[in-house]
């Protein structure tokens, strides 16, 4: 039985929400991977960010789209090629507070794939990586984590880190929106979203990506981490890596763009930024820094940036580069 944390009328607006965010991110399929992605970072705090919440549960949604990120390499891969591997393509974070104190904090590490193969992945490397973490190390573009080794042991990384298959907009039934309520957890038929574990020697445990977003929101998917407790490996450390090399890779470029007021140097390096910053927040001093350059050119409302020619295969400066896309969900929780 799933713990709700909300009141069944937040929890009807904040997926009705959800649902308007990924059903308009992934409307367009001919659209690439990483342009997909860029539309969800963006979208999810747009659509949350302005629902009517209670007194006592107030969400606030923030992103940071990063293009071009870590590759990690691993002696132990079944193929030569490619010798490296995406060690993500989006990272989910969710922050309970609770009387104005951080009480719990999960984190959930998705690759996306875009189509409709979802019983195996079309990459036995990361399937592999994703299925056993065996120790890796970080290969190009890691920015200041390449060649550092991290090695995760741990229970419950089925639940950590799943693939995300994109093969249109989410459930069927789920577009006449007013009708979207939590009886949509039980039951999800004709879903063109799903996320799946990378087990073997099959992919296993197929969600409606809709409902994964709407319980990691509550707290009730992903895995717990604790960046208190950073040593040479384990998730909690993976996690760090990944938060502190986002924010280095997007406080170098927001750096830059708001020095030079050009917009347009900001979205062709791969990275924006989308929401508002809150004080909770973890990836609040990336917003500190666009505010306090006063960079009016560009709003991180107005969307994601598009590309006709495509995104390119490296960054502007590869020396910077470095970090995943994150969309991070604070959730304040009154006692």
């Amino acid at each position: 039985m799933i713990n709700l944390l909300f009141r069944k009328d937040d929890s009807n607006r904040i997926l009705r929400a959800i649902t308007y965010a990924v059903n308009s991110a992934f409307s367009d399929m001919t659209q690439n991977e990483p342009q997909l992605v860029a539309n969800l970072v963006c979208l999810l705090p747009r659509y949350i960010n302005r629902i009517a919440q209670s007194n006592n549960i107030r969400i606030s949604v923030n992103g940071a789209f990063v293009h071009a990120l870590p590759l990690v390499i691993c002696k132990t891969f079944p193929d030569k090629i490619p010798g490296s591997v995406e060690i993500g393509d989006l990272l989910l974070l969710q922050t309970m507070v609770s009387n104005d104190r951080i009480t719990k904090q999960n984190a959930l590490l998705l690759q996306a794939k875009k189509g409709n193969k979802y019983s195996k992945a079309d990459n036995k490397n990361q399937w592999h990586l994703y299925s056993n973490w065996p120790p890796f190390i970080y290969g190009r573009r890691s920015g200041y984590l390449m060649g550092e080794q991290r090695y995760i042991c741990e229970p419950d990384m089925y639940d950590a880190a799943k693939y995300l298959f994109i093969n249109g907009a989410g459930c069927a039934e789920q577009y006449e929106l007013e009708k979207v309520e939590l009886r949509h957890q039980i039951r999800c038929d004709n879903c063109g979203l799903l996320t799946a574990q990378p087990t073997t020697p099959k992919l296993s445990r197929h969600q409606c990506f809709i409902h994964e977003l709407f319980n990691f929101i509550q707290g009730n998917a992903g895995k717990p981490y604790d960046t208190s407790r950073l040593g040479k490996g384990g998730w909690d450390q993976v996690v760090n890596d990944l938060i502190s090399a986002t924010k280095d890779r997007v406080s170098v470029f927001t750096d830059r763009a708001s020095a030079s007021f050009d917009a347009m140097t900001f979205q062709k390096s791969g990275v924006f930024l989308a929401g508002a910053s809150s004080k909770h927040s973890l990836l609040k001093e990336c917003y500190d820094m666009q505010s306090s350059h006063n960079f009016s050119d560009h709003n991180s409302n107005d969307g994601p940036p598009n590309f006709d020619g495509g995104w390119p295969e490296e960054p502007d400066y590869p020396e910077d580069s470095g970090g995943v896309s994150i969309v991070e969900f604070i959730v304040n929780a009154e006692e």
